[in-house]
């Protein structure tokens, strides 16, 4: 009797257990979507602007757009908008239900990016208990390290697409089953539609086949140790490379066709690595601290893998790694160093295999919470009353820190020319002055000033232009001692630049260790780039419009 009763005690015990596991899980995903919202609300893309007019002209046209006609730098050259699908859903979103909704929208394109990771460490690399809580942990680590890339911003349909085929992959390695295989066409069809990582994602179809022949070849010639032995029979890699060259012959179906593969391959130039702050790698000034703690535990944990594997030898059967997964680490790891953009890409990638790696390191399969707080706090109503209380007042205090916003284009008008614009719309007789623009204020300056030619914006920055890509035109703008000839060259009678005096500050330290140092086309000490000192200093230009963000100076 004794027995029955503690057997039936237990049952109970480790229904509770799972109860709560399922609350608490549920609560952490609650926290991150609005820890996402808040993020995106917190600042605006400067590509947001021409995303949304593009989707505008699609629905307007029911055809997408072919030939640049906004820069007159590169006026009627081939373009491809290969992000037109995510132009006309942002676009509608936002003009249906306002831009609020377009944050709540992006917000969850994430948050299921982050649902299907969770998904494929609970069925591909759960560990118990430990492995669970540890696996949260390091997701909400790499969560505030992603948040530069994240947002309102279309690379997430990548981190989104790229969760997905991360499942379909890890599905075929354990049951390799056609039907899973079905879903590939339809997902690289839309990926190609929404955004241009779709490449990525042909890519690792390639190399999954590769890394699968590799595989035979290896575990028939050698037994590494370290490797776990799971090889494809040679006919299931043969039906993964059909439905992947599917896959690609989907991607072509896409209202550009073949032009797409054209058009994102004839960026071959790379200044834009060494220009753009988002592109910079990681020990490039601004450092991204979060970004910078998770690369450092992902390598602490590969470290102290290899060198129990390599070094003592005392590797356990449950510290192997697959050849594919030592393959999708590095390559990653790799990019995530050489580019800041690409972090949340190795965020989606390495979490399952890091937080599997760290519970068995730290011998936490078998962990659990104790009975104690089990049966004398969790099971009584007054605590699960205060652990919903406490989920309240904590949920609560996310959203009232979440700065929703209705119009982007006024709330952000601190760093936006908002005002420039408006004086402009009020100032029919400089519209048709030909405009040099600062490259950031591109995008909006599509969808507030529309028909107006622009110089530069962040379609084709990287477009061939008189044997230099356009962005390298425009830096030789800022260039001191540039400014006169360029703007003769260009017969620019109209500027538009971000105002000046605002010099950038970095701590003696942080400028020393990280060698941060005053570039030719940056701003020099004062905060003035060598275009808006010739223009304060020059005769021939008069300054029409400043208000601290913007100044506008026309040629007399």
């Amino acid at each position: 009797m004794a027995n029955c009763l503690y057997n039936d005690y237990m049952n109970i015990l480790a229904e509770n257990k799972n109860k709560l596991f399922v609350w608490l899980v549920g609560f952490f995903y609650v926290l991150v979507f609005f820890l996402l919202l808040k993020n995106s609300f917190s600042y605006l893309d400067p590509d947001f602007g021409w995303h949304i007019k593009m989707g505008q002209e699609i629905i307007s046209n029911l055809d997408v757009p072919r030939t640049n006609f906004i820069n007159y730098t590169i006026y009627k050259v081939s373009w491809v908008d290969h992000e037109w699908l995510s132009g006309v859903l942002t676009y509608f979103i936002y003009d249906k239900l306002g831009y609020i909704a377009v944050n709540i929208f992006f917000a969850f394109l994430a948050l299921i990016a982050f649902l299907i990771q969770y998904f494929t460490f609970k069925k591909f690399f759960s560990a118990g208990t430990g492995s669970f809580l540890i696996f949260l942990a390091i997701q909400l680590l790499g969560a505030y390290a992603s948040q530069p890339s994240l947002g309102v911003r279309m690379q997430e349909f990548t981190l989104l697409f790229l969760a997905f085929l991360l499942l379909i992959f890890y599905s075929y390695e354990k049951k390799p089953n056609k039907k899973i295989l079905l879903c590939l066409p339809v997902l690289f069809w839309f990926w190609a539609s929404l955004h241009g990582g779709f490449l990525l994602g042909v890519g690792l179809l390639g190399f999954f086949v590769l890394i699968k022949l590799a595989e035979i070849i290896v575990f028939k010639f050698f037994q590494p140790k370290f490797l776990i032995k799971s090889p494809l029979p040679f006919k299931k890699i043969v039906d993964f490379s059909i439905f992947g060259l599917l896959s690609l012959a989907a991607t072509c179906l896409t209202p550009y066709g073949l032009k797409l593969y054209s058009f994102l391959t004839s960026y071959r130039n790379d200044y834009y690595l060494g220009v753009l702050s988002e592109w910079l790698n990681q020990f490039r000034y601004p450092l991204v601290y979060w970004q910078l703690a998770f690369l450092e535990l992902l390598l602490l944990v590969f470290i102290w893998w290899g060198l129990k594997v390599f070094w003592f030898r005392k590797g356990s059967d449950e510290e192997k790694i697959s050849l594919w997964n030592l393959f999708l680490l590095s390559l990653f790891t790799f990019m995530a160093f050489r580019s800041k953009r690409h972090f949340p890409l190795l965020f989606m990638v390495s979490v399952p295999v890091l937080a599997y790696f760290l519970t068995t390191f730290l011998n936490l399969k078998n962990f659990s919470l104790s009975k104690k707080i089990f049966t004398n706090y969790l099971m009584d109503k007054g605590a699960k009353t205060f652990f919903i209380l406490v989920f309240i007042c904590s949920l609560s205090l996310q959203i009232v820190s979440i700065n929703f916003v209705s119009d982007p284009w006024m709330v952000f008008g601190g760093k936006l020319p908002y005002g420039a614009v408006q004086y402009l719309k009020h100032n029919p007789e400089y519209g048709d002055l030909r405009l040099f623009n600062e490259f950031n204020w591109g995008g909006y300056l599509i969808w507030t000033l529309p028909g107006k030619q622009l110089f530069i914006d962040g379609r084709l920055s990287q477009y061939w232009y008189k044997g230099r890509s356009l962005l390298e035109e425009y830096q030789e703008f800022l260039i001191p001692g540039n400014a006169e000839g360029k703007l003769a060259e260009h017969k620019i009678e109209m500027v538009l630049l971000e105002s000046g005096g605002k010099p950038l500050v970095i701590r003696p330290w942080k400028r020393k260790l990280f060698g941060v140092k005053e570039k030719e086309g940056l701003r020099n000490k004062n905060g003035y780039s060598g275009l808006e000192t010739f223009l304060k200093s020059s005769p021939e230009w008069r300054l029409v419009y400043g208000d601290g963000v913007a100044s506008i100076y026309v040629k007399k």
